[in-house]
């Protein structure tokens, strides 16, 4: 049964006061029985509607819902054929460009299909349900001082959460990349594909940085695989939504940097979508992302928080995970060394990682930070000096 027809019966239904006409959304209907469920809902009756409709879709609605069971899901059904007509038809425009041979955005043509898989008015109860155990939640990234800090418990698995957007924001010139490439080159020695989005740097750059940072052999660089496109969130969602139908087993996404996926001026609601865009993405997919991302001009200095992200608001709402840098020895403002009550003091050589955000849990009870030796050249290192809570600072 087409949209149409399906539309015809959830009116009849509603006319005949086997559905309840609050419980339909008028969006989901064909005209013209969009507009006769607003005049129903407004408390027209059957006389209103013909005067107003006419008598062909008053009796082509009521017929309908005669010849039907009205225990059937017939809301459900009808959500999804204006779904899929709603898709058709956004569609059919793209495939007319290109039937012109104009350029066509694939992005938007794979959004289109993603939203096929939206259905949102699908529910289950949850005994149906079984629960995810906690380990199952986490990813690891084999690199150890993180891995020893960040997940749900001090005898658990740690690491980044697996299906989650796991941001790490810091001011430039600090370590953020280094971090990133870090954790995916020991997650490709450890056999697994990863894929990184560098739009900060050329791919020959983030080769010579990845060997400054370990000698890997061509085996393990195999396991990486990398792009230097500069593009919009939409054509992130397109090229690892393809990425990850190629390589199923694709383990982790690190993308660097957010605020370079912003197309024409930066604000609230560009960043936001950005950040909302990747958490839906990793959801989707079941991979994890570790987007890099800047701080906001009102930090200048001192330890900084997860309200310091730039347009912080949508991304404590989203990620699943928020790490903070803080290294007073790689960054020339002020970072806090000899402040007062700075609960993270300045040692030469080292540098924080701050957790300020963790949805599932944190291995030490609540935020805090973790002290790791930190060299100029070749960036984070192996040992980690314990943790620091920062609940009361």
């Amino acid at each position: 049964m087409d949209w149409s027809n399906l539309s015809e019966v959830v009116v009849g239904l509603a006319i005949r006061k086997k559905l309840t006409p609050g419980s339909i959304n008028p969006d989901t209907l064909a005209a013209p029985y969009n507009r006769m469920l607003n005049d129903l809902r407004d408390g027209a009756d059957e006389s209103d509607l013909v005067s107003s409709h006419g008598w062909s879709p008053y009796a082509a609605a009521t017929a309908a819902a005669e010849a039907v069971k009205p225990e059937l899901n017939w809301i459900g059904m009808l959500e999804r054929a204006h779904l899929l007509a709603d898709a058709g038809s956004r569609m059919s425009r793209l495939v007319k460009q290109m039937e012109r041979g104009e350029d066509v955005d694939v992005g938007k043509m794979l959004a289109i299909v993603q939203s096929l898989d939206k259905e949102q008015t699908d529910f289950i109860t949850l005994d149906k349900v079984e629960p995810a155990k906690q380990e199952e939640l986490w990813v690891p990234t084999f690199y150890q001082p993180w891995d020893n800090h960040v997940g749900p418990n001090l005898s658990g698995v740690g690491g980044i959460v697996r299906g989650g957007l796991n941001i790490i924001g810091a001011p430039p010139g600090v370590g953020k990349t280094t971090l990133l490439l870090r954790f995916l080159i020991n997650m490709a020695q450890h056999g697994h594909t990863v894929a990184f989005l560098s739009m900060e740097m050329t791919l020959a750059q983030v080769a010579l940085r990845m060997l400054e940072i370990q000698k890997l052999p061509k085996k393990v660089r195999a396991n990486i695989i990398a792009s230097e496109d500069v593009c919009p969130v939409n054509e992130v969602y397109a090229k690892i939504t393809r990425l990850v139908a190629s390589h199923p087993s694709l383990y982790a996404v690190g993308i660097d940097f957010a605020d370079l996926m912003v197309e024409g001026e930066q604000s609230e609601q560009v960043m936001g979508d950005i950040y909302k865009t990747l958490a839906v993405l990793a959801k989707r997919t079941g991979v994890p992302i570790v987007l890099l991302s800047q701080l906001s001009r009102r930090y200048e200095g001192g330890v900084p928080r997860v309200s310091h992200l730039r347009y912080s608001g949508m991304a404590e709402a989203t990620a699943s995970t928020v790490a903070l840098l803080y290294n007073p020895d790689n960054l020339w403002v002020d970072m806090g060394a000899g402040k007062e009550k700075n609960p993270l003091p300045f040692v030469p050589g080292q540098a924080y990682i701050i957790l300020g955000k963790s949805r599932y849990g944190f291995k030490h009870g609540g935020v805090g930070a973790f002290q790791v030796d930190w060299d100029g050249a070749l960036g984070w290192g192996q040992k980690d000096y314990g943790w620091s809570p920062l609940g009361g600072a």
